[in-house]
């Protein structure tokens, strides 16, 4: 992306350091009374940029000076679902360690402008990216989540260790509320 692109696609300096990884610039630049949540022409925050890039450190200082985790842009991308599509599994891990919501809906459009819920197992199982699932799953999503994720996968029989990973989990949850179900009635 040259120059003239970052002015086209309306980049504040704040959204430049964290795209470029300057951690103490965008310090300076929050100090300096730059908005944290700026947002660019398509809506991209500062804070997405950065983990975007993996730019871990200028992340989790942009979260320290209060940046939305789980703000979206147009087209309904979070700095989670971005991750769970790129298959980034530290940006992930990154993210639920910051407390992200691993259950976070937002609205997204598709290519022709459509709108679709957007939640980030579904997408990471979409884009067949199985150490995203595993983390997302290891992070406690909803068994409705799961089940999403199960009917997207039934489209796409090559993901096999995504769907392995979802059914299993799915599975286990099912026989966790059966137990707690039988030890709540014995009491």
């Amino acid at each position: 992306m040259c120059s003239s692109d970052l002015v086209d696609a309306g980049f504040a300096a704040l959204h430049w350091a964290a795209r470029e990884d300057r951690t103490e610039c965008t310090r300076l630049l929050i100090e300096a009374g730059a908005t944290v949540d700026v947002r660019a022409a398509d809506d991209v925050t500062p804070f997405m940029l950065a983990c975007k890039m993996g730019h871990h450190n200028c992340a989790k200082s942009l979260k320290a000076s209060g940046a939305d985790i789980e703000a979206s842009n147009v087209r309904g991308g979070s700095a989670m679902v971005v991750a769970c599509v790129m298959g980034e599994a530290e940006t992930v891990r990154l993210l639920l360690g910051m407390r992200a919501d691993p259950d976070a809906v937002t609205v997204a459009l598709d290519d022709t402008d459509q709108p679709f819920q957007c939640r980030p197992l579904v997408t990471a199982c979409r884009y067949n990216q199985p150490a995203v699932v595993t983390l997302l799953l290891g992070a406690g999503v909803s068994a409705e989540t799961m089940s999403i994720a199960l009917t997207e996968l039934a489209l796409f029989p090559s993901f096999v260790e995504c769907a392995k990973l979802v059914r299993q989990a799915a599975k286990r949850r099912s026989e966790e509320r059966r137990v707690g179900k039988e030890c709540r009635s014995r009491w």
